[in-house]
């Protein structure tokens, strides 16, 4: 009866969509999307940078972290033409997939949460039957039993596995495993 379910949902389709229009707008509409694809552009740009930008501060995480045999402070990284940027690696993790959870469980760095709920239509049907007992109840359907909860299993990083990194000679690779977030401020 307490087995994980996933369910799976399927794309709804689309359909045409009415074009009215708008000519007391003038040219606005194609200054916005000139401005949107400008922005996307830039953000593009700007995402690949920040990537560059990350994997020079994670080379200098790990070399301040060897050092000083703990997590670094935060510290700032500065260029050829004088610009600074404050480097912030936080105790704050990606979702973890249950393979990724498989790796993880050897660094003791991985926690489990089971997610029970009630299938609100089974519910309602059986609310009096289930004030009184749910598992051995002769009144609840054979076939609806397994049905009747449904459970969600979901995998987190324990916080401070980013302060435990020292304790594991391949750092880098556990780094990568749980990913913490790494935030850049101007």
């Amino acid at each position: 009866m307490f087995t994980t379910k996933v369910k799976e949902t399927t794309a709804a389709k689309k359909s045409e969509k009415k074009l009215f229009s708008a000519i007391e707008l003038e040219g606005k509409i194609s200054q916005f999307t000139a401005l949107k694809n400008q922005i996307d552009n830039l953000t593009g740009q700007l995402k690949m940078i920040e990537g560059e930008v990350k994997e020079r501060a994670k080379i200098e995480f790990f070399n301040q972290y060897r050092k000083e045999r703990r997590k670094p402070d935060n510290f700032k990284l500065q260029d050829a033409e004088g610009g600074q940027l404050m480097a912030i690696f936080m105790d704050k993790y990606g979702i973890v997939d249950a393979e990724k959870a498989e790796r993880l469980k050897e660094y003791n760095l991985i926690t489990e949460k089971k997610v029970f709920k009630f299938n609100n239509e089974l519910l309602e049907k059986y609310q009096d039957i289930i004030a009184e007992v749910l598992t051995n109840c002769p009144d609840i359907d054979a076939e609806d039993k397994p049905n009747l909860i449904e459970g969600e299993l979901t995998y987190h990083v324990e916080s401070g596995a980013i302060e435990k990194l020292f304790a594991f000679p391949n750092m880098e690779e556990v780094f990568e495993l749980i990913k913490p977030v790494i935030a850049l401020k101007k």
